[in-house]
């Protein structure tokens, strides 16, 4: 991580998304501003979303499964909660940043 730069939480919300998790997931990974927490909260998916979260090797990432399904709401006051970042940014998981989304916005 880049101590000179504030860390940025990006918190990705997910409900049964298999379909497009991995393009908004890869969209946060492949930030060009790279001093990023990912603060992925699963809201109870009855499908494969939380294997294909699961997958990837980055240790940026970090996994919230809630016990019942609450809602984006819920979802991403959980994500703010279990935050650590100077900034936060939130991203629904049938979306995706361009790759410079985060250094724009930080600049």
């Amino acid at each position: 991580m880049e101590e000179n730069k504030p860390l940025v939480s990006v918190i990705l919300t997910c409900y049964n998304r298999e379909n497009y998790i991995r393009r908004s997931l890869e969209s946060i990974i492949n930030q060009t501003y790279t001093n990023l927490e990912i603060v992925v909260v699963d809201d109870c998916s009855t499908d494969n979303s939380v294997e294909i979260i699961k997958s990837y090797n980055d240790e940026r990432i970090k996994l919230i499964c809630l016990d019942k399904n609450g809602g984006i709401g819920i979802a991403k006051k959980t994500g703010g909660d279990n935050s650590s970042g100077e900034y936060l940014c939130f991203l629904d998981s049938d979306d995706y940043y361009m790759p410079e989304y985060v250094d724009l916005n930080i600049n």
